[in-house]
């Protein structure tokens, strides 16, 4: 395609005999095109539409990040939930994919609720151990991948290293799994699970975004390396097939995929959670009763308590309540009025 700069498979094939590879579900068949500045990504996938060896086209959108403990008093949430008449080990093992801004892995109260990949824990740095076509992921994989778009920090290519640079995963991670009884902060709605880290979002304009393609990757690492539940705590009105394959590619493997509906207080419930293959969940408030700000309508599933929730910051620095963020399994969604998602180079099929 002329208009390209560059074109490239959005999930990579593996070596034969090496994990599992991406494309048997036919994933392996989307492609990430690079534009010239001055083309509307809209327009050209109206454009390869037209074109009978394509079968889906879209821009490539950015998606807004929608126990007795020091604060355990604080945790009205868990109180609601019935928390105290849960024990941990009705709640594990399980494995949790947080598809976020990442985690800070080093934070005393999530240090220790890691997934951890033993292959690679155990084995030589620098080489894929497991043969699963990523070096090193330990605890997870760092999918941030937008060198087109002026971020901050670590976005320019994927790595190893899934720290939080936001702050929006490590309260996500905080709220589904912080340690319970060990005397600091707070307690986690399932702290028996482990989480595995899967950085897609990074800073842009002062805000946070995750971009589709990075997502999608993020969702297929959880399906084909253990995870049995994933959250996505973010998302838009905006559709996009290129998630709504790898969500379907989840979903098919026994995973639990749960989703923000979003806070615009409408009845059009944001993408993923509206996907027929998630959960969609809205935003209770104390007692119960639906928040006037939770989006509503058919698509939604369940809601959970989502104001003043306590959780984590990066850093062992203080907790914080932020308020309007719905949870468990680990929803959680900022205050976004933004209007239509911002888009770059667009993946297609």
């Amino acid at each position: 395609m002329a208009a390209a700069l560059w074109i490239e498979e959005l999930f990579e094939k593996l070596p034969k005999g090496l994990g599992k590879p991406a494309q048997t579900s036919g994933l392996g068949q989307w492609y990430r095109l690079q534009l010239h500045a001055k083309l509307d990504p809209e327009q050209v996938a109206k454009e390869l539409l037209q074109w009978p060896q394509v079968e889906y086209a879209q821009p490539n959108y950015l998606r807004r990040e929608a126990a007795e403990d020091s604060l355990f008093a604080a945790q009205w949430n868990l109180v609601d939930m019935g928390w105290q008449n849960v024990t941990s080990g009705d709640l594990g093992p399980v494995v949790v994919a947080i598809v976020d801004s990442g985690i800070d892995y080093t934070h005393p109260d999530i240090v220790g609720q890691l997934w951890l990949n033993r292959a690679e824990d155990e084995g030589v740095p620098g080489v894929d151990d497991d043969g699963n076509g990523y070096i090193d992921d330990r605890i997870g994989w760092d999918f941030s991948d937008a060198p087109g778009l002026t971020g901050t920090g670590d976005y320019l290519e994927r790595d190893a290293d899934p720290f939080d640079q936001s702050g929006h995963g490590t309260h996500v991670a905080g709220i589904v799994a912080a340690v319970a009884g060990n005397g600091i902060g707070i307690a986690g709605i399932a702290p028996a699970v482990r989480l595995m880290v899967l950085r897609a979002g990074f800073n842009l304009s002062g805000s946070g975004y995750l971009q589709d393609d990075d997502t999608a990757a993020a969702l297929v690492y959880a399906a084909d390396n253990g995870a049995q539940v994933v959250n996505m705590s973010w998302g838009d009105p905006q559709p996009s097939p290129v998630i709504e394959a790898a969500v379907r590619y989840a979903a098919e493997r026994g995973l639990v995929l749960v989703a923000a509906s979003g806070n615009e207080g409408t009845s059009d419930v944001f993408y993923p959670a509206r996907s027929e293959w998630t959960i969609a969940v809205g935003a209770t408030a104390p007692g119960g009763g639906v928040l006037p700000f939770s989006n509503y309508g058919p698509s939604l599933d369940i809601a959970a308590p989502g104001h003043a929730i306590w959780s984590l910051l990066p850093g062992r620095g203080p907790l914080w309540p932020l308020p309007m963020w719905p949870v468990w399994p680990g929803r959680f969604w900022p205050d976004s009025r933004s209007g239509h998602p911002q888009k770059c180079a667009e993946p297609w099929r």
